[in-house]
C-alpha cells in the first residue's frame, strides 16, 4: 500500500529549516541569514504563503548537497548600502 503523503514536499520557514538543519548536522554553519540570501538570489526555491516564505526542505538539502556557483557583482554588493 502506498502513502499518499510520500511525494507531498516538506515545506518550512526559515526558522523551522534551520532548526531541522541542527537537528540532523548539530555543527552546521549555515544560519538563517544564508538562507534568506539563497532564497533571495533563486538558489533555494521557495513558496509564498500570505507573508511567509516556504522553503522545500528537500531541496534544501540538495542545494547544500551540490552548490551550484553564482556570478557576483562584487562592486553592486559593496555600494548598494549607500
Amino acid at each position: 500500500m502506498s502513502n499518499e503523503f510520500e511525494s507531498v514536499p516538506r515545506m518550512r520557514g526559515y526558522k523551522a529549516a534551520i532548526a531541522e538543519l541542527k537537528k540532523r548536522d548539530p555543527a552546521s554553519a549555515v544560519s538563517e541569514y544564508f538562507l534568506r540570501r539563497a532564497v533571495k538570489q533563486g538558489l533555494v526555491p521557495c513558496v509564498k504563503a500570505g507573508g511567509r516564505d516556504l522553503i522545500n526542505f528537500d531541496a534544501l538539502l540538495a542545494y547544500l548537497a551540490d552548490p551550484k556557483p553564482v556570478k557576483v557583482d562584487v562592486r553592486r554588493e559593496r555600494w548598494a548600502a549607500r
